[in-house]
């Protein structure tokens, strides 16, 4: 080769090693023609192409180097890595191996092949090759990066931290080492999520178009609470890939927290399109539940289901949906499914003896209650009025009114099962301590925000019966519907009450045929008028009116029922 075509090769390598592959093309190109033989520029030009996505072009320049020169194995080495871009696994698999013939010391290609092996999931192969490459350099940080990935594949995560770390102790700029890292720190352990995200940005630094490691980057900030930086990352990152999915997933997940659900919808959608995962078709079919468009919310849940037939959320909230249309046939095999999965969960269970009508439990478990309403709490106020038209909590205040003698004393009332103020707020004018109590935290939260009640209280209404005597005015709008036996209420309110103070409430009404209460398909109970009468009479509260109202709407009829004002007597 003359000194002026060296220059030329010289100046064509510095090109394409400089990423300038449009110009270094044509010099390699003008160089080959003149020296059509040369293999290291076929083998060069093979690489360029590769570089560039082209790799049926780079396969064919590969192929006429390993015609002029069968036993390189670099060209093999790159021979293999074309044919896997192409999907040519077996033609990968043996020109790793070609590789590895005619140069057994080649830790490249020894780990270029376990690589391979771990892909394709036969890492008993991946390990043979990952451990000949790591004997030759026990210091080659690839051949402890490939380790990291059999352990992972094989689901021992502490094993792949350490790998991985000895990968970056070996190599620090080892940039998947460090984004994998980064992942399984995420993922493994609250108090390591300060390392991942300082993982994340010394990546960011060295990579700063890396779309995965900014959505990875902002997801690390959402478990610390750093809701508005997430945010804004992840916008960020639909500003250069519009479809991902992490990124439109995390943000359909915090509108939704935010109760947005028009736009939580629109990005869970984009996320379904990029990829059919079974929380993304969950997600939505939880959004149209909310909205209740049932028939979507099926379809939806039941495509989660069909991904991941072990998806609890998913069959117990199809459940709920079958309930609310009332299909109790599909309600049921969809509960009974998701109590096989769980086969100690009480509030399912609880929910199946209602709607298989076999037995009537005492009381509902406790965390039923608290998660009915803590769901509900975002739309509850609007729910009730807007489509049931509820209007209890007025007549349950006029009711009350028509029974007290002087309206301008202030009067000590407690709310019990306050909701979100609804009928508190009627109250406030007559009480001089206005206090409410329910389990639910997300109704407390959001009455906190109203100062409608002088003190608010998370927790069983008997314990607040207990610590809070002397009221005036015990009030419990459609609350005994979600308690089955009522003595030990009925005695604590009585023991509440300050001399003649008064217990309004309501009730569902049970069938004649019942003396005491029964739980019903609606997952509520309702209970005899006369049980109410007996345990009046057993805790002197005479009963000074008792009338029969239309609670609220359901299934757009009316749902009768019975309000009660009782007073306490002093014997």
């Amino acid at each position: 080769m003359s000194k002026k075509a060296d220059i030329k090769l010289s100046e064509a390598i510095e090109k394409h090693q400089q990423g300038l592959w449009q110009e270094a093309e044509p010099l390699y190109q003008k160089f080959l023609a003149e020296n059509p033989d040369n293999t290291d520029v076929l083998h060069l030009l093979g690489i360029l192409y590769g570089q560039k996505g082209d790799y049926q072009t780079a396969e064919n320049y590969l192929k006429k180097a390993l015609e002029r020169s069968p036993k390189n194995a670099t060209y093999h080495n790159s021979m293999a890595n074309v044919k896997k871009h192409l999907k040519n696994i077996p033609g990968a698999i043996e020109h790793y191996k070609q590789a590895i013939q005619f140069n057994p010391e080649s830790t490249i290609s020894l780990n270029n092949l376990a690589l391979l092996f771990i892909q394709e999931n036969n890492l008993k192969e991946a390990q043979t090759y990952a451990e000949k490459a790591l004997a030759i350099n026990p210091q080659d940080a690839e051949s402890h990066y490939n380790f990291a990935l059999l352990a992972l594949a094989q689901k021992n995560t502490n094993s792949a931290i350490n790998e991985l770390r000895k990968t970056l102790e070996l190599n620090p700029h080892h940039l998947q080492a460090c984004y994998t890292l980064a992942q399984q720190l995420q993922a493994s352990n609250q108090n390591h999520l300060d390392e991942a995200i300082a993982l994340y940005q010394s990546i960011l630094d060295a990579q700063p178009h890396f779309t995965d490691a900014w959505a990875n980057y902002a997801s690390a900030l959402l478990l610390k609470n750093k809701m508005k930086e997430a945010i804004d990352i992840f916008y960020r990152v639909l500003e250069n890939d519009p479809e991902h999915y992490e990124a439109h997933y995390n943000l359909g997940c915090i509108l939704l927290t935010k109760h947005e659900l028009k736009p939580s919808l629109e990005h869970f959608l984009k996320a379904l399109y990029k990829k059919p995962t079974p929380e993304a078709y969950y997600n939505i079919g939880m959004i149209y539940s909310y909205q209740d468009h049932h028939g979507d919310a099926i379809t939806y849940l039941k495509k989660a289901i069909e991904i991941k037939a072990d998806y609890f959320a998913a069959l117990n909230n199809l459940g709920t949906v079958y309930l609310k249309i009332e299909d109790l046939a599909n309600a049921i095999e969809n509960y009974q499914a998701a109590l096989t999965l769980q086969p100690k969960n009480e509030e399912i269970a609880y929910i199946l003896s209602a709607l298989k009508q076999e037995n009537s439990p005492e009381q509902p478990p406790k965390d039923y209650i608290e998660h009915l309403f803590d769901q509900y709490a975002p739309h509850f106020d609007q729910h009730l009025i807007e489509h049931l038209k509820y209007g209890t909590p007025k007549l349950l205040h006029e009711a009350v009114l028509s029974e007290i003698q002087d309206n301008s004393q202030p009067r000590m009332v407690l709310d019990l099962g306050c909701g979100t103020g609804l009928t508190g707020l009627l109250f406030k004018d007559i009480a001089s301590r206005l206090i409410g109590v329910d389990l639910s935290r997300e109704m407390i939260a959001l009455l906190e925000k109203k100062n409608i009640y002088d003190e608010l209280i998370v927790g069983d209404l008997r314990k607040t019966l207990h610590d809070h005597k002397n009221n005036d005015i015990i009030i419990a709008a459609d609350v005994l519907p979600y308690f089955g036996e009522l003595s030990a209420l009925f005695h604590d309110v009585s023991e509440a009450l300050s001399p003649n103070g008064l217990f309004a409430f309501t009730i569902e009404i049970a069938p004649s045929n019942i003396p005491t209460y029964s739980l019903q398909t609606s997952i509520r109970y309702a209970h005899s008028p006369e049980y109410i009468k007996i345990l009046a009479a057993q805790e002197n509260l005479t009963i000074l009116s008792q009338n029969e109202i239309t609670l609220r709407l359901q299934r757009n009829k009316p749902l009768r029922g019975l309000l009660f004002v009782l007073k306490w007597v002093r014997t």
